[in-house]
């Protein structure tokens, strides 16, 4: 069952996060006004705070997120809020 309140759009943007004792890039590949999913080969678990970058495809800084929640992680997508 999907709860969200917010329709996703779907995208192919360059994302990083870190926290405490996380660092990783990943793909991110749908977006919202109140989250993203991200697509990568590091498993977060659920819960911890992460701050995230989102890069536009020439590598500038499009969006950064401080204090964004892991709220699901299944295989190799994470979803943040």
């Amino acid at each position: 069952m999907d709860c969200r309140t917010d329709p996703r759009t779907e995208v192919q943007l360059t994302g990083a996060s870190s926290g405490d004792q996380i660092l990783g890039e990943g793909t991110v590949c749908n977006l919202s006004s109140v989250g993203c999913g991200v697509r990568s080969r590091m498993a977060l678990p659920t819960g911890p705070f992460v701050e995230v970058q989102i890069y536009y495809p020439s590598g500038e800084d499009l969006y950064e997120v401080e204090g964004a929640v892991v709220r699901r992680c299944i295989g190799d997508q994470f979803g943040l809020d």
